[in-house]
């Protein structure tokens, strides 16, 4: 196995490949939610692209506080999963935007 990586950013695109692994939805399971929300959003038409737009955000939202919320121990083994000594998420509360890393 490759040396791990000091500091896994997870954004969108890495939620999304999180959402299709099944040994992350697994160990995480409140992002079954977050899979579900995101696969009712496929259909939408191209007219509903804001509508879509701000669903996905949503979703996107509600996984990062799904992995913040983690215990020490399931968040140990997602960076073993991800071979990653730190992870690092952006996230939004009370209205600031802000950079934890966990």
């Amino acid at each position: 196995m490759a040396a791990p990586i000091n500091l896994y950013t997870i954004d969108s695109p890495q939620l999304r490949a999180m959402l299709d692994d099944t040994r992350i939805l697994t160990l995480v399971p409140c992002l079954l939610g977050v899979k579900q929300q995101r696969s009712n959003n496929l259909g939408s038409c191209g007219s509903c692209a804001a509508k879509k737009k701000k669903a996905e955000d949503t979703a996107m939202a509600s996984a990062k506080a799904c992995i913040v919320g983690l215990k020490k121990a399931q968040r140990d083994e997602l960076k073993k999963i991800l071979n990653a000594r730190q992870l690092r998420l952006t996230v939004r509360r009370n209205g600031k935007i802000e950079r934890l890393t966990l």
